[in-house]
């Protein structure tokens, strides 16, 4: 193709106005990236184009088919192609940037790509420094670029590179290039004046990403201690310990009026102060160095109204600060001759930011900077004991400095409440997130002196908690402007005051100050004033959250058994929290009273708040955990608190919420109610179940048999006139039973009561299959009962196969009207009607195999009215048809199906059920292609034809047309080429058993199966792979191939498995896939290639799949991949 001919469809592509011309030109343009042939015609573009967008193009696609065919090339071209584009960037020809950056991308990957190959590639430091040395600045500049790409590019993973390669290519470039660039950054901003600011710039980031780069390939080992830190080598410390770099870096940034170069100057600190600490060494020079960086800080924070202008300014110079109190210990600090103005000064700028900043990003990083000092200070106080030498920071004064942070932080988080609700922010105020990122360090400064900060915090609950009275009493509705702003207040404290009841995990082993009683007393204030405020009535949303998140809090810090504490001092404490509540609310305060106050505020939001999905989960979510625990639960019990919880849920349209609370009814009857502690063996962090047998199957007796009785009496009209909630409810409810057995034994006695009872079920889904909802509730329950951690059952246990023959007809009621006929031009397979009769549940798919095969290719006619009628594609069929699939997968693949006994008593359950699913999947209801585009319903999917295939292989060719078992075999493989890995090993997995049975059959005489006999399932497998004048197994031999040379695969050794036996059926196909790989490559690289592919079949032992061969197999293929890359032989388009 001529220059001016591929100038204009670069036009056409980058700049063009017209679509279709911008996507002809993408469709023409489309061997650029990936043909070989066209890596002359990029060359000769960039020698001889000068349209931007030409050289865009030659510049990216070289890029790409350099990485794809390196090996093509020999080493000393490909430091000609270097050198040359080196002296096209050097060429004073005004490129425009996005030209400029796409040949130094190309550049740097030429540079990476030989770095091992050609010790030439290792000059580009010394060629690109000596462009340092020109007077032009636009050369420097450039020189700084390529540093800036190569340096990057070394750091990252390249795709043609194996793991090995690139961390190899990136320890290589360290030792022998990294350190010489980072002196040449340090040179530049040395040397560079004020009128070269670009320099500067560059130079700074040049800097940072040299520090940041040491990540990739470095050792953990070399610093065990100092987890976090950047891992720099030993041979950076006469460049990086000398304090006059930091100090100079600090000078530019005091000094410079540009607000970004002070950000880049600062974000270069914040890497530099995370420098491993062990490289500042001995404790002088690290003493020497610490205090060169504070004097350079405290010169900035003096100078802050004029240095820290902007938000990110300001940001960047609290992560410096952070991140120096990281690598660095309190006691480093403490060395320095005069920390304490040090430290006073930065308390005061940290102060000035929390009160006038809007930054509260700066003000987290700050307050994480100060956290660390308070975590530290117990430490340091210690010594200080230890030793008897005073310090001139003394720890009092530094407890003054962190609760007078603690108490303006408060102050300003109030105040910035006004600023958030005026701009309509105040969910995100509050939201989870940014609490979390405040919390962990707020709960630190907090309990540093807990009982004066709590006393603050106290001050101001009250202060607002007076206010939202007042506007109680007033009246004032929920969504007005000022009650927002009160909750919004109060919420926020309150979820302080949840961070800091207890013990938080941040401070778990460490105590601050006072002592556990005198804690556990502030604990009781804390917690008062919360439980004051709760029973003030209704309030918002945001303040409800706030309330359940304390009351969870609570729960985990005092709602125990305190006769199951070990320790006195802990004893103390719980005596000490509830004997203070109890003072402070003027009457007895004990497990039961906290508990009963719990409920009752819970039970009030479920009726409040039944429309708003996050109140009701959190809710629910703190009943289930109080249910859960054994001393709550027994609590609850006693109480009856479930019972009395559980009448709201009478009229409930939330199924969820229903299924949760019977599931929390069901823990309270298996909860033990003994209370000799010996009979309490503990069962993890549930309930402790005992033999409560005859009282749970009473109670469950009592609470569903009126229903189902009820429910057996209706006609299928009745049942279809019956409203959905009501017939949903009883399947949901009786799945949050079903959820509570945790042990065998209970879920035994359930499924003795509810075994009698399935074909109720079966009825429902007769008559409501068009119900989404109703569908949703049954197949739900259906798959609890078989998923459930408590259902698996012995293998000689006759329970596993009760309980697939009851469920089994209501899967087979799911599956009648979804069953649609396949378009006439397909030809798919027969379907027999009558999937089952209304008035006989067993009487499913009652065609034998026999005539199965005979009414092939004849389309199904509809067994009901619903079979014509096509459902629009919505979310709930969706998941009805995953939950579908995940129930026959596990029937399946469980001890539900006893092969032997059911092919003794003839029974075609199993069967039927496998008939059923697949053409469901396959009748167009849900398109497949829909089925495996998705992932978590392909995930289902191709687990019920790994197992099909698996166990059930002969069953599948003895009842399916081979154009259906071709049509499954084909979406099998469209799935192994997904990108969810999983769902690709599913898909290898389902290959491998086909082929293997393939295999084997072959060396079989025909056997009898549970579908009765079947004398050729080879043949018909074989059908299968031809149907339609399609070549399946070889299609899939050069797949499976392509993929285990030429991709890094996760399931490597699943896609040997499955090439195994394919590979020993077609040796044919496999030779001329190799022939395909050796051609139209010059001989003696043909030779070469040819050597290596015979080194696949290398030390297989005869024509057997056995573990010997298929590890054999799996090694040379990985080894093979290796060398054919190495080659640069690529897949055959």
């Amino acid at each position: 193709m001529e220059v001016a001919r591929l100038e204009a469809l670069a036009f056409d592509m980058f700049s063009g106005a017209d679509p279709r011309a911008r996507t002809a030109a993408r469709v023409t343009l489309m061997p650029f990236q990936s043909s070989a042939e066209c890596i002359p015609q990029c060359q000769l573009l960039l020698q001889q184009s000068t349209k931007p967008e030409a050289l865009l193009l030659a510049a990216t696609s070289l890029l790409e088919l350099l990485t794809i065919y390196w090996n093509r090339f020999d080493a000393d071209k490909t430091v000609d192609m270097r050198n040359s584009l080196l002296q096209f960037l050097v060429q004073d020809r005004r490129l425009p940037p996005f030209v400029t950056s796409a040949v130094i991308r190309l550049l740097v990957r030429i540079t990476k790509l030989g770095w091992l190959q050609n010790h030439a590639h290792r000059t580009i430091c010394v060629q690109v420094g000596q462009l340092m040395a020109s007077p032009t600045v636009a050369h420097r500049a450039l020189a700084l670029q390529i540093l800036l790409e190569l340096v990057a590019e070394m750091s990252s993973p390249t795709k043609s590179l194996s793991f090995a390669a690139n961390r190899k290519v990136a320890l290589s470039f360290r030792t022998d290039a990294l350190l010489d660039i980072v002196t040449l950054a340090q040179v530049v901003l040395r040397s560079e004046s004020g009128a070269r600011s670009q320099c500067k710039v560059l130079a700074l980031q040049l800097f940072t990403r040299c520090l940041a780069a040491n990540v990739v390939g470095s050792q953990a080992e070399e610093a065990l201690e100092e987890t976090g830190s950047f891992m720099v080598p030993d041979s950076w410390r006469a460049v990086l310990a000398d304090p006059s770099l930091f100090a100079h870096v600090l000078q530019l940034a005091a000094s410079s009026g540009d607000q970004t170069e002070v950000a880049e100057c600062l974000d270069a600190l914040a890497y530099y102060a995370r420098v491993r600490r062990s490289l500042f060494t001995p404790d002088a020079v690290r003493t020497t160095f610490l205090a060169g960086v504070c004097r350079g800080l405290l010169e900035i924070s003096k100078r802050s109204h004029a240095v820290l202008v902007s938000d990110e300014t300001l940001s960047a110079f609290a992560r410096v600060l952070c991140n120096l109190k990281a690598t660095f210990q309190l006691v480093d600090f403490y060395q320095m001759p005069d920390h304490r103005s040090w430290i006073n000064e930065m308390a005061e700028l940290t102060l000035k930011t929390f009160k006038i900043s809007q930054n509260d990003a700066a003000s987290c990083t700050l307050l994480k900077f100060w956290a660390g000092f308070a975590k530290a200070g117990r430490f340091t106080q210690q010594a200080n004991r230890d030793d008897g030498q005073p310090r001139t920071m003394t720890p009092e004064s530094l407890n003054d400095v962190i609760l007078r942070l603690a108490l303006i932080f408060m102050e300003s988080q109030l105040d910035s409440v006004f600023r958030h609700a005026q701009r309509g922010e105040l969910a995100e105020f509050l939201s989870d997130e940014r609490l979390q990122e405040q919390m962990e360090s707020l709960q630190v400064l907090f309990r540093h002196q807990y009982g004066q900060t709590a006393a603050y915090w106290g001050k101001l609950f009250d202060e607002a908690d007076k206010q939202y009275r007042e506007q109680l009493a007033a009246k004032r509705p929920i969504g007005s402007a000022e009650r927002a702003l009160i909750e919004g207040r109060i919420s926020w404290l309150v979820h302080v005051g949840a961070s800091v009841v207890g013990i938080p995990k941040a401070l778990s082993g460490s105590r601050f100050g006072e002592t556990t009683e005198q804690n556990a007393r502030v604990d009781a204030e804390i917690a008062f004033r919360v439980l004051r405020l709760m029973e003030c009535g209704s309030h918002g949303v945001l303040l409800e959250q706030a309330i359940l998140g304390f009351l969870e809090q609570l729960r985990l810090a005092y709602l125990v058994d305190i006769t199951r504490v070990l320790s006195t001092t802990q004893r103390a404490k719980f005596e000490q929290f509830y004997t203070a509540l109890s003072s402070f609310c003027g009457t007895t305060m004990g497990h039961e009273q906290i508990l009963s106050s719990i409920v009752v505020k819970l039970s009030s939001n479920l009726r409040q708040f039944a429309d708003n999905a996050a109140i009701t989960e959190a809710c629910i979510e703190l009943i289930n955990q109080l249910s859960c625990h054994s001393f709550t639960g027994k609590l609850m019990k006693h109480l009856n608190i479930i019972g009395a919880i559980m009448s709201l849920t009478a009229g409930s349209s939330n199924l969820e919420l229903r299924s949760q609370f019977y599931a929390c009814w069901s823990r309270s009857l298996l909860v033990d109610d003994a209370d000799d502690p010996a009979s309490q063996s503990g069962n993890g962090d549930g309930g402790d179940i005992v033999d409560d047998q005859p009282a749970f199957r009473a109670a469950v007796t009592d609470v569903f048999q009126p229903q189902f009785a009820k429910l057996a009496a209706m006609s299928l009209d009745e049942l279809r006139h019956t409203e959905t909630g009501a017939l949903a409810a009883v399947a949901s409810d009786l799945r949050g039973v079903v959820s509570a057995c945790r042990e065998s034994s209970h879920f035994g006695v359930l499924f003795s009561w509810v075994e009698p009872h399935l074909p109720v079920f079966h009825r429902i889904m007769s008559a409501r299959h068009d119900s989404a909802i109703v569908a949703c509730a049954i197949l739900s329950l259906l798959q609890e009962l078989t998923s459930h951690r408590a259902t698996p059952f012995s293998s000689n246990s006759a329970d596993g196969i009760r309980l697939f023959r009851g469920i089994a007809p209501t899967l087979l009621a799911y599956a009648r009207p979804r069953i649609l006929h396949r378009e006439s031009n397909e030809q798919a397979g027969a379907i027999v009607p009558g999937l089952y009769d209304d008035d006989d549940p067993r009487s499913v798919l009652a065609a034998s195999p026999t005539n199965a095969g005979s009414n092939a290719g004849s389309p199904r006619q509809a067994g009901t009215r619903d079979a014509t009628r096509h459902h629009d594609l919505i979310e709930d069929d969706l998941v009805n048809l995953q939950v579908f699939l995940d129930v026959v997968s596990r029937c399946l693949r469980g001890d539900f199906v006893q092969v032997g006994a059911m092919q003794f008593y003839q029974d075609r359950t199993a069967v039927d059920l496998i008939r059923a699913t697949v053409l469901v999947v396959l009748s167009g209801h849900v398109p497949l292609q829909d089925i495996v585009s998705r992932v978590p319903l392909a995930k289902s999917y191709f687990g019920v034809v790994q197992v099909m295939f698996d166990l059930f292989a002969d069953v599948a060719l003895a009842e399916f047309d081979p154009q259906i078992v071709q049509e499954l075999i084909v979406s099998v493989a469209r799935g192994t080429t997904g990108f969810d890995h999983e769902n690709a090993g599913l898909c290898f997995d389902t290959l491998a058993s086909i082929f293997n049975f393939r295999f084997d059959q072959a060396k079989r005489r025909p056997q009898t199966t549970i579908a009765g006999p079947s004398p050729a399932l080879g043949p018909r497998l074989d059908a299968a792979l031809t149907a339609g004048n399609a070549n399946v197994a070889s299609h899939l031999l050069e797949m499976l191939l392509d993929m285990a040379l030429f991709e890094a695969d996760p399931n490597h050794a699943k896609i040997a498995k499955a090439l195994l036996p394919l590979m020993l059926m077609q040796e044919k196909d496999f030779e001329t896939y190799k022939a395909k790989l050796v051609r139209g490559h010059p001989e003696a690289l043909s030779q070469r290639i040819s050597r290596e592919l015979s080194l696949i079949t290398h030390g297989l032992s005869g024509a057997s799949i056995g573990k010997h061969n298929l590890a054999q197999l799996a090694a040379n293929l990985l080894l093979v991949r290796i060398h054919v890359a190495e080659l640069g032989v690529r897949a055959v388009q």
